[in-house]
């Protein structure tokens, strides 16, 4: 299995350095690709990504919709895998590990800081829709 983490961002200077060395860390042993979005930032987000190794940078010369740049990741993964991480770090990644121990994957997987059960009807349903709209394109 190969995995391709898309992180965008905009203006996460604090945060990027700590994600993508969570994300390096989580999936060190598998083989992946890390690609990220800089929508624009005006902070310092650019240069801290600029000295991070072993990542695909892409920079928006204009600021589009957190959608946009995640599209724009899609057509980049290269992977059989695509997985998405917001660049706040406002989740714990370690739920990623769990990802990368089960062969049998599911079609989408998704987490959400705001959801308080996994096994919601309204994260059931949210899946659903998410894999019919990624299955669409």
């Amino acid at each position: 299995m190969s995995y391709s983490i898309i992180v965008p961002v905009l203006n996460e200077e604090d945060n990027i350095s700590i994600v993508i060395e969570k994300v390096k860390e989580i999936f060190e042993k598998v083989s992946h690709e890390i690609i990220v979005i800089n929508n624009k930032s005006v902070d310092n987000t650019k240069e801290i990504l600029n000295e991070i190794t072993d990542i695909q940078i892409y920079d928006f010369s204009l600021y589009q919709s957190r959608s946009s740049a995640i599209l724009f990741g899609l057509t980049k993964a290269k992977n059989d895998y695509i997985i998405i991480v917001d660049g706040d770090n406002e989740i714990n990644l370690e739920y990623l590990i769990n990802i990368t121990n089960f062969p049998d994957m599911k079609d989408i997987y998704w987490c959400n800081r705001y959801i308080k059960s996994q096994k919601s009807s309204f994260s059931m349903m949210m899946n659903k829709l998410i894999s019919l709209v990624v299955r669409s394109l």
